[in-house]
C-alpha cells in the first residue's frame, strides 16, 4: 500500500532541520553544505571513526524511521 503523505529525505532541508537535529543548525554549517554537494553525510553526524554515525546521527536516522512508520500507520 502507498503512502500519500510526503516521505522526507533525511539528507534534506526538512530532515536536517527535524526537531532532534535543530540544535546543531546543520544548514548553517559550511560543512554540511560541502558534505550535501558531495552526497555526503555531513560530518556533525559521523563519529570520529570516519565510518559509522555518531550520537546524533543514529537520532535522525531514529527520527525518519519513526516518522516513515508514523506514515504508515505502523505506530
Amino acid at each position: 500500500m502507498a503512502s500519500t503523505a510526503s516521505n522526507i529525505q533525511l539528507t534534506g532541508e526538512e530532515g536536517l532541520r527535524c526537531s532532534p537535529l535543530a540544535p546543531l543548525t546543520l544548514l548553517d554549517q559550511g560543512s554540511t553544505q560541502a558534505a550535501l554537494e558531495r552526497g555526503v553525510v555531513p560530518p556533525l553526524l559521523v563519529a570520529t571513526d570516519g565510518i559509522h554515525l555518531n550520537g546524533w546521527g543514529n537520532l535522525a536516522v531514529s527520527w525518519a524511521l519513526v516518522r516513515r512508520m508514523q506514515e504508515l500507520r505502523w505506530l
